[in-house]
Order: structure tokens, then sequence, then C-alpha cells
């Protein structure tokens, strides 16, 4: 049943990575693809790095999670022949393409656990995956919001294929929302939301250990900050006040 959607999908992300070009929006050319392409030329757009601030270093409220990835794309690309920015951006969305069909398969593994005897509902919501919408266009696309769901996704397929969680379930949540929330922290509130679920079905151990497991990959995501600021969850305060001020 995947088959169909699966091959729909890939063909229209080949179309929009080909034939959509330039940034879509702000936040997919200056936050991810404008900074991890300076840092690949041996520079830093605005000002992105603490050396390279004048004064008290300010943090950019956006992780170094995501734009680090590309900041390692950007880095590889030259090395395989691509240096014009027109190549290295199709490659860049293609790639995107691809791992944004993880969704069609996760939407149907996820609509499957829930409706066991309703194949069309699992096969209704990978068609809403592969074609539904802007999905096609917004997924090849260097938008954090994307990319952050697969791994979300991922989390609720797991805990989706078991009444009473098991360590494989657990384990897979946890780290699930982890990656998601170390990519775009709104995320987190997922992880909150499962709280009075498990609550209600008593679940303490599973609960227990979604937690830590997902703190624990939260912390390991900090790493960049590591590196760059010294101390972890810079970019987590530096978000929390940008959105204080500017609310």
């Amino acid at each position: 049943p995947l088959f169909a959607p699966m091959v729909v999908g890939l063909l229209l992300r080949g179309i929009a990575a080909t034939f959509s070009t330039g940034y879509l929006m702000h936040d997919d050319h200056f936050l991810v693809v404008e900074a991890g392409a300076s840092w690949a030329a041996g520079e830093d757009y605005n000002r992105w790095l603490p050396w390279n601030q004048t004064g008290v270093p300010k943090a950019h409220p956006a992780n170094f999670a995501y734009v680090g990835t590309q900041f390692l794309l950007f880095n590889l690309l030259p090395g395989l022949g691509l240096s014009d920015p027109q190549q290295q951006m199709w490659v860049i969305r293609i790639l995107h393409g691809l791992y944004s069909c993880l969704l069609i398969a996760l939407a149907y593994g996820l609509a499957r656990n829930l409706a066991p005897n309703q194949t069309s509902v699992a096969v209704t919501a990978a068609w809403w995956m592969a074609a539904g919408g802007f999905w096609p266009l917004l997924s090849v696309h260097q938008l954090v919001e994307m990319v952050c769901i697969p791994p979300l996704l991922w989390a609720f397929w797991a805990l989706s294929r078991e009444e009473h969680l098991g360590w494989k379930a657990i384990l897979t949540a946890g780290i699930g929302i982890g990656i998601a929330t170390g990519l775009r922290y709104q995320c987190g509130l997922f992880g909150i939301g499962l709280v009075p679920v498990l609550l209600f079905q008593r679940q303490w151990r599973a609960l227990i250990s979604i937690g830590l497991t997902a703190l624990t990959t939260l912390v390991v995501m900090q790493a960049p900050d590591l590196f760059v600021w010294g101390e972890p969850f810079v970019q987590l305060r530096a978000y929390i006040d940008y959105n204080a001020e500017n609310g």
C-alpha cells in the first residue's frame, strides 16, 4: 500500500527540489543556509560566533544542531566537485526531500497502529504526507519546523505499537522526542503532553524512562553549545529571552 504514495512523494519532492530555487522564507535561508555556508567559507554571516562579536558576546536564539549539519554539508560538497551554489543547493534540497519521505512511512505506520482494521485510513495518511497541501514544497527547504517532524513522528509511531510500553518503545520515544526538541525547542510540548496520558494509564516506569531518555538525548544535542560557548543550553536561554522580550 505504501508503494504508490512513496513514488508520488519522491517525484513531487524531486520536482520541488529542482524548480523551487532560492529561498522560500526568511528562516530557511538566513537562519540556516546563509549561516552554514558562510562558516564553510571561513566567514561568519550575522556574527553568530562569540569570537566574532564585539563587546559582550550574545548567543543567537537558534540552535546550532540543525544549522551545524548544513555547515558540514557545505564543507563536504566542494570535495565532491560541487562548488557552484546552485548545484550545492539542489543536492541539499534533494537530501531534505528524501529525508522527508520518512514522514510517508511513519504516518502510514502510526495510522495503521491506531486503526488496525482500517487500512484505508493508513493509506490516506500516507497520501497526505506524500502529496497533501504544501508538504512537497516545504519539505525540500531548510526549515527546522519541517526537519524536527520525522523524529517526533518516529517517537509516537513507536508508542502506538504497544499498549503496555516495552523498553524498545520507551527508548525510541525518548530519543525521538529528545532529538526533535534539540532541533526545535517547542517540540518539548509533545513530550509534556505524554505526561497526563501515561499517568492516566498508570505507566509510571514508562513515564520516568521516556523522560530521562529524552532529557539525556537533549543534553547530548547541546554539544555544539559546549564547543562554541563552553556551556550547554546557551541558545535555549537566548531563545527564551528573545521571545520574552519580543512577545
